[in-house]
């Protein structure tokens, strides 16, 4: 049950960030609002400012006489989607370099150790928020709000396509916890590049960044639909 306090809309909508995020609400399900209500012990009201919200956001599709879903995201859509992170890499990397704090990439590094201490203890729930404010950080050395909500929106809509993907490899935590390796040693070279202070190296570490969580994701949802695509659209 929350807190009520002045900020129980916000409190509401982290909650059920986490859950989709997490993938306990996974992308093609229905948001259960009664349920979430008795579960967190509010009205129905937050839960629907939360919807509302996170359909602003692409997160959530909304239908008359249905209810709110979590979007389900096609490869078409998360192929464009990876593009368009990538063609940022230069504008980003432009920005940490000439904008960017003293003692940024230390900054960084915390969030880098934090995940490879996940990773060591098997930990695959707290990969992902650690990994998302990696990220949060990472855009705001750019001084450039706009670009931080435009990446960060695109990572959550990409989080939706590898929840669809990585979903049936949590029955192979093994799998998990390499994958998440691979992208926390791309971390690695991101700070790397900061530290080398060079735009070409830090443009390059930040595609290839891309590059590899593309495939990674590609691959497992071949595996998890044989091969082919899924259709597209809400499941209840």
């Amino acid at each position: 049950m929350l807190n009520r306090a002045p900020n129980l809309a916000t409190q509401v909508l982290t909650d059920l960030e986490r859950r989709i995020y997490g993938g306990s609400i996974p992308p093609g399900t229905k948001v259960n609002e009664s349920h979430l209500a008795t579960e967190l012990g509010v009205s129905r009201g937050p839960i629907r400012e939360a919807c509302r919200a996170l359909e602003s956001e692409r997160i959530i599709e909304a239908f008359p006489q249905r209810g709110s879903f979590v979007r389900k995201i096609s490869v078409k859509e998360a192929t464009d989607l990876f593009a368009i992170r990538e063609e940022l890499s230069g504008i980003i990397a432009r920005g940490i370099i000439e904008n960017a704090p003293a003692g940024f990439a230390d900054q960084l590094q915390v969030f880098v150790n934090e995940m490879d201490a996940g990773i060591a203890a098997g930990d695959l729930e707290s990969f992902f928020p650690t990994n998302l404010q990696f990220h949060k950080i990472l855009l705001s050395g750019t001084g450039n709000r706009r670009l931080e909500d435009i990446f960060l929106g695109l990572f959550k809509e990409l989080r939706l396509f590898r929840i669809q993907s990585f979903l049936p490899e949590r029955h192979f935590p093994d799998r998990v916890l390499a994958y998440n390796t691979d992208s926390n040693r791309g971390h690695g070279l991101i700070i790397a590049a900061i530290r080398s202070g060079s735009y070409e190296t830090l443009t390059d570490a930040l595609r290839q960044q891309v590059r590899a969580s593309r495939d990674r994701s590609f691959q497992a949802f071949a595996r998890s639909t044989g091969g082919g695509e899924s259709s597209v659209g809400e499941v209840a």
